[in-house]
């Protein structure tokens, strides 16, 4: 799982988003919808996805079941995503105060926090987690030194009660990761940049290597593993040309999008064959865009878009529960050419034949 792009809501209330166009099926008309996004989900039951955003200016918590998508009371939680169940999720993030990384546990109702020990002299923060059981996940992120401002990569273990500092190696000044995935406790890939070079890092239970993707794949944003040593990066490569990097344990390879697509921001792998990425449409709008995995080539998926004609819908992140059960999220900008520009909470799901947006409390 990735790290979070969080976009502070802008103020001002939108009663109504108008009506929606027709995608490839009729699409759900979407009422007003509170000022936001919603920045990554993860899934970890046949049924069940845990999500989080901004919603008015405030961290919240959105539970997917059964359909549709409610907000429970215990709204503090924040940060990259990795469900295991209904009722036990990982998040990873940083706190204000002290300032250093946080991590909170999904009990099916409130959050547990548990900071990892602070590094003297340094500011840290989790951007990506990875968990193959309650007791063993793998975070990412990097740590800066609060004299020099120079950020280095941080790793840190989960073992069911505690975080452990592990060793990471570097590329150069200001290396940060920012996404990782398991596929056990002993094989991990984790994918980050120094400015605008990529990099990734393999894990094998005792220690990181460093390993390096594409040069065309300047800026790594999401990752995911659908088998041992078969992982799909996405991202931004020279040019700010979308791409998605595959790594089978030995090797990469390179595979650009269409002029269609403008960025594709999140991945997800449920096997070899089934991968989703998800973003934003190179038309005038900016539609959400959509891209299908399997196994041998990526197919475009249509998406229904909001009718407005100034509206810009991105989806950041992308998770699925079957091959015929996924959710999408991030959010949609209204009046984006104007001054009078807000964000909102936006998310679509698939039913296994097509997308369709779905009304957020």
């Amino acid at each position: 799982m990735r790290t979070t792009r969080l976009a502070a809501a802008i103020a001002g209330v939108i009663a109504m988003i108008g009506a929606f166009v027709t995608g490839p099926a009729s699409a759900s008309p979407l009422a007003s919808t509170p000022q936001g996004e919603v920045d990554t989900v993860s899934c970890g039951g046949p049924s069940t996805c845990l999500a989080w955003g901004v919603r008015n200016g405030a961290l919240e918590t959105l539970v997917w079941s059964g359909g549709r998508w409610t907000a429970p009371t215990t709204n503090q939680g924040g940060g990259a995503l990795s469900c295991l169940g209904k009722t036990w999720c990982m998040s990873v993030g940083d706190a204000t105060k002290p300032e250093r990384a946080r991590s909170g546990i999904w009990n099916g109702k409130t959050w547990r926090f548990v900071f990892p020990a602070a590094i003297a002299g340094q500011t840290t923060l989790l951007g990506g987690v990875s968990c193959t059981t309650r007791t063993t996940c793998v975070a990412v992120g990097a740590k800066e030194n609060k004299k020099t401002l120079v950020d280095t990569t941080y790793t840190v273990l989960w073992n069911g009660t505690s975080w452990k500092l592990v060793p990471s190696p570097n590329i150069g000044k200001n290396a940060s990761l920012s996404a990782v995935s398991c596929w056990t406790a002993n094989g991990c890939l984790a994918v980050g940049h120094n400015n605008n070079i990529g990099f990734a890092e393999v894990w094998n239970g005792s220690n990181w290597t460093l390993d390096r993707p594409p040069a065309a794949l300047t800026l790594p944003e999401d990752e995911s593993c659908g088998a041992p040593s078969d992982c799909w990066v996405t991202g931004i490569g020279n040019g700010f040309i979308p791409y998605a990097a595959h790594w089978n344990g030995t090797g990469w390879t390179l595979h650009r999008f269409g002029s269609n697509i403008f960025e594709l921001d999140g991945v997800t792998c449920r096997a070899s064959n089934d991968c989703w990425a998800v973003g934003e449409n190179a038309n005038r709008n900016g539609n959400p865009a959509s891209e299908h995995w399997n196994g041998t080539s990526w197919t475009v998926v249509p998406m229904p878009a909001p009718k407005n004609a100034d509206t810009e819908t991105i989806l950041i992140g992308v998770s699925c529960m079957s091959d015929s059960a996924c959710v999408a999220v991030g959010r949609v900008t209204v009046n984006f050419d104007t001054p009078r520009a807000t964000e909102h909470q936006f998310a679509e799901a698939w039913n296994g034949a097509r997308w369709r947006i779905t009304p957020l409390p």
